[in-house]
């Protein structure tokens, strides 16, 4: 979502930017004005990849450790006929990041 965002604010900016480049190459507008909203634009996607990278580290980790527990608990209370059935659940959503 984040991501979809900043593509269609940068999408914004290339289209403004072509109209005012004329068919010789000639610029007729602010450049100034474009270089700072693309600056703008390139330190909010920096934000974002900072949050974005975390969030991923985190999720990872998550992961990881629900299938530690879940195999943990299937090997050593494999007893548990009916749990046999929801560590494979979990394992399979685990897995394929469902």
């Amino acid at each position: 979502m984040v991501m979809s965002l900043l593509y269609d604010q940068f999408d914004k900016l290339n289209a403004e930017f072509s109209r005012c480049v004329g068919d010789a190459g000639e610029f007729s507008g602010n450049f100034e004005q474009f270089r700072r909203r693309h600056q703008a634009i390139s330190r909010s996607v920096h934000e974002a990849d900072r949050f974005l990278k975390i969030s991923n580290v985190a999720c990872f980790c998550c992961q990881i450790a629900i299938i530690i527990l879940t195999l943990y608990g299937t090997i050593f209370y494999h007893h548990f006929a009916t749990s046999m059935g929801l560590h494979g659940a979990i394992l399979f959503v685990v897995w394929f990041g469902c």
